[in-house]
C-alpha cells in the first residue's frame, strides 16, 4: 500500500537527494505551516533511506486518504503526474484532496499566485503537457467548485461529499512513521 509521509528534516531530504544515482527523481514537498517538513511518497522514502539510516518520520497515512478526482475529458494521460506525488503536493498545502483542472478555465493560476493557493501545475517528468490541479482544504470548498465547475459531470458532487470535512479530519488516526 502507497503511503504519504511528513519527514521532519527537509535539509537532510536534500542531502540524501545528491547521493541517489544521477536521473532518481526523489519528489519532497515544503509543508506549507512548518518550516523543514517535507511531504514525500512512501517511493521517495524508500529510496532516501537507501542511503542512510531511516529518515525520522512525523506522520505517515495511506495515500489513498487523500482522493483525486479526475472526471470525463481527461487528456494527455503519458502527461499526468505520478497520482502519489499529486497527493503529497496537496498534503503540503494542507488540502484534503484535488481534482484534475486542465480543463476548466476558471482554475487557471494568477501571474505571480502565492505558493498556498488552490491551484498548482504539475506533470510527468519529461511529459509534454503540464496539467492545472486544483486542492481542496474543505469538503464544503470541493462541493462549491464542483457544484460550478462540473455541472455536467453527476458523479463530481457526490465524490466531493464523500470527503473529509477538513484537514483535520483527514490525518485523524495517522500514525507516525
Amino acid at each position: 500500500m502507497s503511503a504519504l509521509c511528513l519527514v521532519s528534516d527537509g535539509g537532510e531530504v536534500a542531502r540524501r537527494r545528491a547521493l541517489l544515482p544521477r536521473g532518481v527523481l526523489v519528489e519532497a514537498w515544503p509543508d506549507i505551516e512548518a518550516a523543514g517538513l517535507v511531504w514525500i511518497t512512501a517511493e521517495a522514502r524508500a529510496l532516501l533511506d537507501g542511503v542512510a539510516e531511516p529518515i525520522a518520520v512525523v506522520l505517515s497515512m495511506p495515500a489513498s486518504r487523500v482522493p483525486v478526482y479526475y472526471g470525463p475529458g481527461v487528456m494527455d494521460l503519458g502527461s499526468l503526474p505520478v497520482e502519489d506525488s499529486v497527493r503529497a503536493r496537496v498534503c503540503s498545502r494542507r488540502g484534503i484532496a484535488a481534482t484534475w483542472a486542465t480543463s476548466d478555465p476558471h482554475s487557471l493560476p494568477r501571474e505571480g499566485a502565492a505558493a498556498d493557493e488552490a491551484v498548482f501545475i504539475l506533470r510527468r517528468p519529461r511529459g509534454e503537457t503540464a496539467h492545472r490541479w486544483r486542492l481542496f482544504r474543505t469538503r464544503d470548498e470541493a462541493m462549491a467548485y464542483m457544484g460550478a465547475a462540473r455541472t455536467a459531470d453527476p458523479e463530481a458532487q457526490s465524490w466531493a461529499a464523500s470527503l473529509p470535512r477538513n484537514w483535520e479530519e483527514l490525518v485523524r488516526g495517522a500514525a507516525g512513521g
